[in-house]
């Protein structure tokens, strides 16, 4: 299983996450974590369906991406990475999940 780390989880970071499954999802067997110091990530182009009240659901306007793509294919660190260690293939984070990954 290969092991996928995407630093970010702005609007670049959550994309790519998007995109891996779609694309690579039947094909490769991997994991993905995603790194990011928010447990939120605002768009702009929903938000307008979001002020609408009763047109549309929280569960319709914010999904989880563990839960539409597996909670054994997807993590996600809250927290902000410190280091890179590319030959070793380590990442230092640091924030609320405080530790090494």
């Amino acid at each position: 299983m290969e092991d996928i780390f995407i630093l970010g989880g702005s609007y670049g970071g959550v994309s790519t996450a998007h995109r891996i499954f779609k694309t690579a999802g039947k094909q490769i067997d991997f994991k993905t974590t995603l790194v990011s110091p928010n447990s939120y990530f605002y768009w702009n182009s929903p938000a307008p369906r979001a002020i609408v009240l009763g047109e549309f659901t929280d569960e319709e306007l914010f999904d989880l991406i563990a839960v539409q793509h597996g909670v054994d294919r997807f993590n996600s660190i809250l927290g902000s990475p410190e280091s890179l260690e590319v030959e070793a293939k380590t990442v230092a984070v640091v924030g609320q999940d405080q530790g090494f990954r």
